[in-house]
């Protein structure tokens, strides 16, 4: 938010004294020299702290790998990006902290980037189950280009059938990475989405959220719906919070949780009970209508 400076008091010359006036007449006397100009000396603490300040700016490089969820491959080869990374989070959850960050290479400068890394405990927690950090930051990634396809797809409906009008402004899901720093360390690249954050459903399927935020509630029900339908009742997108119509790290309930011996999607996936929790708390709303969704109850 813009701030607004307090208007200026006006400064009103004063009429000098008869002392102020003598001292000006014997200044007039003294004939105009130049003096040269002296810079004004930084004490140690300032330049250790512009020092400071210079490398906190100072870029490095994160090799960033990007998934297509139409041909379900990674990138094979990474791109390359420069990025500054604040050296303080502004944000911690239960695996990993998240850092604000900017780009000067082209194509990624022109708006901010969060980069998240794992906290220590983590590490053990990730280690003790065999696997490496950069499995579960695939499947993170993968999540959200998933719920990010279905987003799409929700859009694209809407367009399609002359809806988009009445629906309004979808939710949608930025862009993500997986990144490689030159440390070795695997971080995920996100595009920083501003404002108060509001949690519209959660990870087991339950409705949250007051009704200040009312449409945006409704409409991530009939995206969790719409998932769900049109999936062909395999899987949900669930875990939907963000800032006004911007939705980040969600989470996939399928039906099944192994598959060909393989723990699909995350440790979030609560599988049928979520998808159970949500097909008994959800009415159809009209986000739901104008999708021609089936009513839930009814299947």
């Amino acid at each position: 938010m813009d701030t607004v400076s307090p208007p200026r008091k006006r400064e009103f010359l004063q009429p000098p004294t008869a002392q102020c006036r003598s001292l000006a007449t014997e200044l007039n006397k003294v004939p105009n020299q130049s003096k040269p100009a002296i810079p004004k000396s930084l004490s140690v603490l300032e330049m250790l702290k512009l020092g400071k300040e210079i490398n906190e700016k100072a870029t490095h490089p994160i090799e960033l790998f990007g998934f297509d969820i139409d041909l379900m491959a990674w990138s094979g080869s990474p791109t390359t990006v420069e990025f500054a990374v604040e050296k303080e989070a502004f944000g911690e959850g239960g695996f990993r902290k998240a850092f604000k960050a900017t780009s000067t290479t082209p194509g990624f400068r022109d708006r901010q980037w969060v980069v998240k890394r794992y906290i220590q405990a983590s590490f053990n927690i990730i280690n003790a189950i065999n696997q490496t950090i950069e499995q579960p930051t695939k499947k993170v990634i993968q999540m959200h280009m998933l719920a990010r396809n279905f987003a799409a797809q929700l859009e694209q409906k809407l367009r399609n059938e002359d809806n988009l009008e009445l629906y309004g402004e979808t939710l949608r899901y930025k862009k993500i990475y997986l990144g490689k720093e030159e440390d070795g360390s695997v971080v995920s690249v996100e595009e920083y989405i501003d404002g108060k954050f509001a949690k519209y459903l959660n990870n087991n399927g339950e409705i949250c959220g007051d009704e200040s935020h009312l449409v945006q509630r409704q409409k991530a029900e009939s995206l969790a719906h719409f998932s769900y339908e049109h999936s062909s009742y395999e899987l949900m997108v669930v875990d939907m919070q963000g800032s006004g119509n911007c939705l980040v790290d969600p989470e996939i309930a399928s039906k099944d949780q192994v598959v060909d011996d393989e723990y699909l999607f995350s440790a979030g996936n609560l599988t049928k009970r979520a998808i159970q929790n949500f097909v008994e708390a959800h009415r159809c709303n009209l986000y739901c209508e104008l999708l021609g969704l089936q009513e839930l109850n009814s299947l």
